[in-house]
């Protein structure tokens, strides 16, 4: 899922002329990393240089919350899925967005499928793969976020 991510991300880039990614660096899915990548990223890039950081995870927030108090108001922080942290992040203005995969949905469909198949409707299940929709959220509409979706 992380290489499809990361293609989503270059994919919808390449669409749009007016964007263009300038660096890529992974954080591992770790905190400590993300703050890090995100300490480096706003070293390297002063003020006016650059506009957003696109983190594939919640780690993310760690880059964004340490970008606030530094003062760099400058980026704006979008992250994959929304964690509690995300969430209060968004409400006080340090992510812009975050895209929110509700796991609940997600386990759920993933248990009617299996039982469709082990019940001989396995035509029921989308093939190849079946992808439980994936919001967007704004701090404008952090409240929509569905409960059962956060950790």
């Amino acid at each position: 899922s992380e290489r499809q991510r990361t293609e989503g991300v270059e994919k919808f880039v390449a669409a749009h002329p007016e964007m263009r990614i300038i660096a890529k660096q992974t954080a591992n899915w770790d905190n400590a990393q993300a703050l890090k990548v995100g300490q480096d990223l706003l070293a390297k890039y002063p003020p006016g240089t650059l506009d957003a950081v696109i983190c594939e995870g919640p780690e993310g927030a760690a880059a964004a919350k340490y970008a606030a108090s530094a003062g760099r108001k400058d980026v704006k922080f979008i992250v994959g899925d929304t964690s509690l942290d995300v969430m209060a992040q968004m409400q006080s203005g340090t992510i812009t967005a975050t895209t929110c995969q509700n796991f609940f949905d997600q386990g759920s469909t993933a248990i009617q499928y299996a039982f469709d198949a082990a019940s001989g409707k396995a035509d029921r299940v989308p093939q190849p793969n079946a992808y439980a929709p994936i919001e967007l959220y704004t701090a404008a509409d952090v409240q929509k976020i569905p409960a059962n979706s956060l950790f």
